[in-house]
């Protein structure tokens, strides 16, 4: 991460990189954290860098009825980049544990009641790619 041999590679383009975001489970029991799997997937024959960083890279959890839950990109304590290298033809995989509170954009108080019992479409964005974002979805469910 930020190493310099990171820094030297070229940013990863958009054209060569997909998404995948993967649930450790289909459906959680109200005690469980859902873990989500953030795969990042380069095509090209070259090693690439992409930032992962909360300002660069963010996984949102939207409600069935369209309600903007929660964000990692939401008031992240650390904004700083998060460079990692992607090896040609290859992938790596960043695990994001969501602990079912809220969070509104710029820091702005968030209703303290955690998530409820539902569906909830999770998608992940991945900016600062040469020739714009990337973008994938999955989909979880709370349990009673």
């Amino acid at each position: 991460m930020n190493t310099p041999e990171v820094m030297a590679l070229p940013v990863c383009a958009s054209s060569q990189v997909t998404l995948e975001l993967a649930g450790a489970q289909n459906s959680y029991q109200p005690k469980d954290k859902p873990k989500l799997a953030l795969t990042v997937h380069n095509s090209s024959a070259a090693n690439c860098r992409v930032d992962l960083g909360r300002t660069a890279s963010a996984i949102t959890v939207t409600a069935s009825n369209g309600e903007r839950i929660w964000s990692s990109g939401d008031c992240p304590s650390d904004r700083s980049g998060n460079w990692v290298q992607i090896p040609a033809n290859g992938s790596l995989t960043e695990t994001f544990t969501w602990d079912r509170s809220r969070s509104k954009q710029q820091c702005a108080t968030a209703d303290p009641a955690p998530a409820p019992a539902g569906n909830y479409l999770v998608v992940a964005d991945l900016t600062g790619l040469s020739g714009g974002q990337v973008s994938a979805r999955s989909s979880i469910r709370l349990e009673s």
